[in-house]
C-alpha cells in the first residue's frame, strides 16, 4: 500500500503547528541570510547536532517522525510510515552539507590547479 496523500496532508497540518518547525525556520532563515564568511556558523546553529539539546533540524525531524507514528492507523505498515517520514522530512528539512570555510576552499582550488597542471 502506498502512502495516502490524505495521510500526508493530515500530518502536514499537524507539522505546520509545531514549535519545532518555527524554531527550525528561524534558524534556517538566519543561515540563509548570513554572509558567506559566517554561513558555517549559522549552518551549525541550524543543523549541527554537536550542541546541547540537538539542532533545530534534528528536533524537527524527530517531531515529524512522532507525528507520522502518532497519526498512522493500524493498517499502515512500518514501511509506509518510513516512506511518509522520509517524504515529509525532505519537504521540511533540506539536506545541506556544511559550507566550507575560505581556507578549505582555497586548499581545494590549489589542489585542482596542481592536478590540472599535471604536478
Amino acid at each position: 500500500m502506498a502512502v495516502a496523500e490524505s495521510f500526508l496532508t493530515s500530518c502536514r497540518t499537524v507539522i505546520a503547528a509545531l514549535p519545532e518547525l518555527t524554531a527550525f525556520r528561524t534558524a534556517y532563515a538566519l543561515f540563509d541570510a548570513a554572509a558567506r564568511a559566517t554561513k558555517g556558523r549559522y549552518w551549525c546553529l541550524a543543523f549541527d547536532d554537536a550542541q546541547a539539546g540537538m539542532s533545530p533540524a534534528y528536533r524537527l525531524k524527530k517531531a515529524i517522525r512522532d507525528t507520522v507514528n502518532g497519526h498512522a492507523d493500524a493498517p499502515t505498515t512500518q514501511s509506509d510510515r518510513e516512506s511518509a517520514y522520509r517524504t515529509l522530512a525532505a519537504q521540511y528539512v533540506p539536506a545541506l552539507e556544511r559550507p566550507r570555510d575560505n581556507a578549505d576552499e582555497l586548499a581545494e582550488l590549489h589542489r585542482l590547479i596542481q592536478e590540472d597542471a599535471g604536478t
